[in-house]
């Protein structure tokens, strides 16, 4: 191999390991900002605010809902039955045509 491209590698290698290093260096000083920004205590503050809104919510809602009369009635509609197939004169309780012929009449 001549020495051009074993120069040219080199200095391809070297620039790969500046950009590396610089990489690595700029990503610890994000995380270290981060972790400095927020401390595990106030992290759990935040949390523990959220959490105590959240259940004055929920108990707020659980007094508004014993409280109130229940407005989510269901109203259920049924059709009426269907009508019997028997004659005008042959009724269920027992009457005939002879009762209603008889009807007006004073015997």
């Amino acid at each position: 191999m001549p020495r051009k491209h074993m120069f040219m590698i080199l200095v391809l290698l070297a620039a790969a390991l500046a950009a590396g290093a610089l990489a690595v260096t700029r990503t610890t000083d994000l995380g270290s900002s981060a972790n400095a920004a927020t401390s595990p205590d106030a992290a759990i503050a935040f949390r523990l605010k959220k959490l105590d809104r959240f259940e004055a919510a929920l108990q707020r809602q659980l007094v508004e809902r014993t409280t109130s009369p229940s407005t989510g009635q269901i109203t259920v509609y049924r059709r009426a039955s269907a009508s019997p197939t028997s004659s005008y004169n042959e009724r269920e309780d027992g009457y005939g045509a002879d009762v209603l012929e008889n009807e007006g009449r004073d015997d």
